[in-house]
């Protein structure tokens, strides 16, 4: 179980790198939803938004150094997987 004091740490430490990545998440809600009949937009909003989230994250842990081989394949899971559930929404 994560203590309440070690997020409060990581999350004081990053602020500026979660508050990026909220805007982001919260623009490409907005842009998503705004481009609904087109599929191909859509899809091509997945797929930036997918790229977006793997060097967010890399990016995020190069410079606290703690970026490692399983993290990087960790973003890139989640991203694949996220990005598959949102594909699946625009067929």
């Amino acid at each position: 179980m994560i203590r309440k004091d070690y997020l409060k740490l990581e999350f004081g430490q990053h602020k500026l790198s979660y508050l990026v990545l909220l805007i982001e998440l919260i623009l490409f809600i907005a842009f998503f939803m705004a481009s609904w009949p087109n599929r191909f937009l859509q899809r091509l909003l997945i797929l930036l938004i997918m790229i977006f989230y793997v060097l967010w994250g890399c990016v995020t842990h190069y410079k606290s150094e703690h970026l490692t081989k399983r993290i990087f394949w960790e973003y890139l899971g989640v991203s694949l997987l996220a990005g598959s559930i949102l594909y699946l929404v625009t067929i």
